[in-house]
């Protein structure tokens, strides 16, 4: 690295960090190794922080973040945690719209807070949710689109038809038994 790039650098550096070059090139060295671990430290922070914040906005809705995202796992709704937190934050009734799904397709438990008390859900107070814009009439509030209601109808849909595959065969299966039941005692009772 030469000099003038070094210089560059250590502008605002304090003592002879700015402009003596043995001792600038050393706090260079040490300010990149601060800022590639910085860069990745602030991954770390924007993560808990987006979970922190979805943990708080699925809490007014009776579920933990866990089963939250074990929800989501489950039924298949692909939201970063990102997306998430934007979401808890400016737009609850569509972060409502989410768990209300998951609840829904009993991915997640009904309720969590039995022995700890009830939480005070966005429905029964009078919460306002943060907006980016002023909004005049709180029905004006950009909610979840139809594409996703669609989505999750077709989630639905097809859970539904798995599930009553899965009943046939069930019944199909117990009625092979009590088949080979049946020929095992009409067999046995032809023995005797």
């Amino acid at each position: 690295m030469n000099k003038r790039k070094l210089f560059q650098l250590t502008k605002g550096y304090r003592g002879r960090a700015n402009n003596c070059y043995r001792i600038a090139y050393r706090r260079v060295e040490k300010a990149l190794q601060y800022s590639y671990v910085g860069r990745k430290l602030k991954k770390r922070s924007y993560r808990s922080q987006w979970i922190a914040q979805i943990n708080a906005g699925a809490r007014q809705y009776d579920v933990t973040y866990g089963n939250m995202i074990h929800g989501l796992n489950v039924t298949g709704i692909e939201l970063n945690r990102k997306m998430l937190s934007q979401l808890a934050i400016y737009e609850p009734f569509s972060f409502q719209s989410i768990i209300r799904c998951l609840k829904d397709s009993s991915a997640v438990p009904t309720s969590h807070y039995s022995s700890y008390g009830l939480l005070q859900s966005a429905t029964t107070t009078n919460f306002k949710p943060a907006s980016r814009q002023p909004v005049a009439h709180w029905n004006q509030l950009p909610i979840i689109s139809n594409l996703y209601y669609q989505s999750a109808e077709r989630r639905q849909q097809v859970a539904q038809a798995t599930w009553e595959a899965e009943m046939q065969l069930r019944q199909q299966e117990e009625e092979a038994e009590e088949q080979q039941q049946q020929q095992q005692q009409e067999g046995q009772k032809m023995e005797e």
